[in-house]
């Protein structure tokens, strides 16, 4: 799973943005400004999977290397959709997302921040879900955890 030669050749740097662009979005972890890292033109025939199949792969490649982000389903609830993905961990690195990227209430924080807001897209205008919901290691995130706020189902303000 890894960004193509076309699909990096549309990164863009942020600067003043559009709203049809897909975001990566980020927390500075001294400041804890909120903002924009990078972002991606989308090619016009791309389908909702392939939008948030190549979200995926931004955010595994610049964000979380060690871990790994899938786009599991995407399920129809109540006339909404909302994309399910799962954070696994992989062998080269077993612990990521528990012992890493989850750890610390800054990290967690961060962590948070960037998965919901990345996934959710709340200035994206194109077609996109309505909500989203994160799985660990084929199972739903639930309860409380000490730092990160993933569980249950998050949606775009309208």
């Amino acid at each position: 799973m890894r960004i193509t030669r076309f699909e990096e050749a549309l990164l863009v740097k942020p600067a003043k943005l559009p709203d049809d662009l897909l975001k990566v979005y980020t927390v500075d972890a001294m400041s804890d400004a909120e903002g924009v890292d990078l972002c991606v033109a989308v090619p016009a025939h791309y389908t909702l999977i392939e939008k948030l199949k190549l979200i995926s792969r931004l955010l595994n490649k610049y964000k979380f290397p060690r871990g790994l982000i899938e786009l599991k389903k995407i399920e129809q609830r109540g006339g909404k959709k909302i994309a399910v993905i799962e954070l696994k961990e992989t062998k080269k690195h077993p612990t990521a997302w528990r012992s890493g990227y989850f750890q610390g209430s800054c990290g967690g924080h961060i962590t948070t921040y960037i998965l919901t807001n990345t996934f959710l897209q709340p200035d994206y205008t194109g077609k996109w879900v309505d909500g989203v919901e994160f799985w660990y290691n084929g199972k739903p995130i639930t309860g409380d955890w000490d730092h990160i706020f993933l569980h249950g189902t998050m949606y775009r303000k309208n």
